[in-house]
């Protein structure tokens, strides 16, 4: 969604030479002193939290509930639009326009598991609805069974902790995705303190068809499988653990939080500690960037915050992914830049906005919203999964 002030000019102007007035004598009279020029302040950075949280067009009022029957809470939420379109019936799905909820009801098969029963009923919602929402899910449905992607829907009932839908719906139906994304930075000393000097970045891989084309992103980032469990509980630290090594070749001991690198070597040293960060929340309705078949998907997310400060500055992390085009270091003043031209991938970019806040390279003085930004990177989300503190997640001591 475009921003009316991140299209503004930060400019400064030079005065309009006049000619100079002569006195009755023919001596040239002075010049009156120019105005002070005034700067004014670069666009506010809260531009990057309307483009996370482009679904605050829709009013709560306006969505439909999401419910699975025998789990008291809501899974997820669908626009009027998907409650009109979708093709219901013949379906293990009831629309209730009383309650304004579209309810799961599986048929459990003998020797079938509920999650089983919830995963056939989605896939064949998909097939009668082959063809439509931007032929979100044909590509899905063209491959073998077995190499279909399904992403968890997260709920903080036990006994319900393996659901999960076909990734193309997730949006579909306001699944909350759930995250982890790890800021990678290198400081300098100036006058005896520590200052944040330059700031690791991924591109993303170009592409027609490849969501997110070309954006920005963290080093490393990743959705949290229901897997990543430490005591039957979702563990943040094993999903940081495994996306460090797939993205970047990087391996996280989760006992001392220690990241290290293979040498040119062979042999393995250790580049930084990851630190935990408060986790921010969003609420995007995805845009054309996203690819066209997931524009208009509703996503509520929460993404687990880490910082790694390399104790090496000259240290260069290597892409080991094919969706990742480059790593580049950027100064701060860069990476505020790319921020005000919607060059990050949007929850990308909330993930860097907060950095700058916690690191204090954004401040009251500088940033005229300031106040907006520090409460909107952790807003409330109508989920059960998102209440303070996540106590149902493993901790990471």
């Amino acid at each position: 969604m475009a921003s009316t002030t991140l299209d503004q000019v930060w400019v400064q102007t030079s005065p309009t030479r006049t000619a100079r007035p002569l006195s009755c004598s023919g001596a040239l009279l002075p010049l009156p002193l120019p105005p002070p020029q005034v700067l004014a302040m670069p666009p506010s950075l809260y531009c990057v939290i309307r483009e996370g949280n482009k679904a605050d067009k829709f009013p709560q009022k306006s969505l439909w509930e999401f419910r699975i029957t025998g789990i008291d809470e809501v899974a997820g939420y669908l626009r009027d639009s998907v409650r009109r379109d979708m093709v219901w019936d013949g379906t293990s799905f009831f629309v209730d326009t009383e309650k304004r909820a579209v309810i799961l009801r599986p048929e459990v098969r003998r020797d079938e598991q509920p999650a089983d029963a919830c995963r056939r009923a989605f896939s064949d919602l998909c097939l009668k609805n082959r063809g439509r929402f931007n032929n979100c899910f044909d590509k899905w449905l063209s491959k073998p069974a077995d190499r279909r992607e399904f992403h968890p829907i997260h709920v903080t009932e036990p006994a319900w902790q393996d659901l999960s839908i076909p990734l193309p719906a997730r949006g579909i139906f306001g699944i909350i995705t759930v995250g982890v994304h790890l800021n990678m930075y290198s400081v300098r000393e100036v006058d005896g303190r520590e200052l944040v000097d330059r700031i690791w970045v991924s591109h993303r891989a170009r592409g027609e068809n490849v969501c997110y084309s070309g954006m920005i992103d963290q080093v490393v980032a990743g959705g949290m499988d229901p897997t990543d469990r430490v005591d039957d509980l979702l563990a943040p630290g094993v999903t940081l653990k495994r996306e460090a090594e797939e993205e970047a070749g990087l391996i996280l001991d989760l006992g001392t939080k220690n990241m290290t690198s293979s040498c040119c070597c062979g042999q393995r040293k250790t580049i930084g500690t990851v630190e935990d960060a408060p986790a921010i929340a969003f609420y995007d309705c995805k845009g054309r960037e996203a690819g066209r078949g997931n524009e208009g998907h509703l996503e509520p997310g929460v993404r687990f915050v880490y910082d790694l400060k390399l104790k090496d500055p000259t240290f260069q992390p290597r892409s080991h992914e094919r969706g990742i085009e480059r790593f580049e270091a950027l100064t701060v003043d860069e990476v505020k830049r790319w921020l005000r031209e919607r060059r990050w991938k949007p929850n990308c970019g909330l993930v860097m906005l907060d950095f700058l806040v916690r690191k204090n390279l954004i401040t009251e003085a500088d940033e005229e919203r300031f106040g907006d930004i520090a409460t909107e990177l952790r807003r409330s989300l109508p989920f059960k999964f998102s209440q303070e503190g996540f106590p149902f997640l493993a901790p990471w001591e």
